[in-house]
């Protein structure tokens, strides 16, 4: 693209003065395309800043297990670049083009910094709940076989034994549903599922803790079956939820 861009209108000459100098912001850092090109995006359509790449680079640094130091720096090396380039098409001087410039590069290392932190956050929140998984597998086991071989008199020792199972089970879930929901979005494969089945499965999940508790729950089966879609362990989930806290209010 040939012409002078002082000779443009403020707001369209950054855009015009970076998108003949493309390839010398590519030495930034490697695979630095899709992000220059989301910035001469964002300045050429400003309204609309784009920043899917920007956050992308956040998300691959993070699992290539960089620190965030190193995207702070990659970006920075980006703005350094984006200021030598506007320098050398003459528009150092001109004030509306690099606030322009700046607001948007904001932007950007905005999101990637943020996809970053959600990643490593995911990353971690993931870790503890695999390994917070494997100890309750052995806690589950153990309390299923004293529950088979000691006598009623236990009973009440075995059903607390297995209350806190279950609520560590429901802990680990609803820990690694967050690190699904930090990492990316969640995708549910909903299924007809019968309403009635779910509400009996929490109340046989809470039962035993609303006992201990001096609450009586039970359900009451509808006449027919009342089918939705959904995910039925989620479903259980969000019910179980419900309840739970019902309980500890009562």
């Amino acid at each position: 693209m040939d012409g002078d861009p002082l000779a443009l209108p403020h707001s369209t000459r950054p855009a015009y003065a970076l998108r003949d100098r493309r390839s010398g912001l590519l030495a930034a850092f490697d695979d630095a395309g899709p992000v220059v090109d989301e910035l001469l995006a964002g300045l050429t359509e400003p309204a609309t800043p784009p920043t899917a790449a920007a956050a992308a680079l956040g998300v691959r640094l993070a699992q290539g297990d960089d620190d965030l130091d190193v995207l702070t720096r990659s970006l920075a090396r980006l703005r350094q670049l984006v200021l030598e380039q506007l320098h050398d098409a003459g528009l150092a001087g001109d004030l509306a083009a690099a606030r322009t410039v700046h607001a948007h590069l904001d932007r950007l290392t905005e999101a990637s910094t943020a996809a970053f932190l959600r990643e490593r956050e995911a990353q971690v929140l993931s870790m503890v709940a695999h390994d917070v998984s494997n100890p309750l597998m052995s806690i589950c086991l153990i309390a299923g076989f004293f529950e088979e071989r000691l006598g009623p008199e236990h009973r009440r020792s075995t059903d607390t034994l297995q209350r806190a199972a279950q609520q560590l089970r429901q802990l680990v879930r609803d820990v690694q549903d967050v690190a699904d929901i930090l990492a990316g979005p969640l995708t549910i494969a909903p299924l007809l599922v019968d309403l009635g089945d779910v509400v009996g499965e929490v109340v046989g999940q809470l039962e035993p803790l609303a006992r201990a508790r001096g609450v009586k729950l039970a359900a009451t089966p509808p006449a027919g079956a009342l089918p939705l879609h959904g995910e039925r362990e989620r479903l259980v989930q969000a019910l179980g939820c419900l309840v739970r806290a019902a309980i500890k209010v009562s």
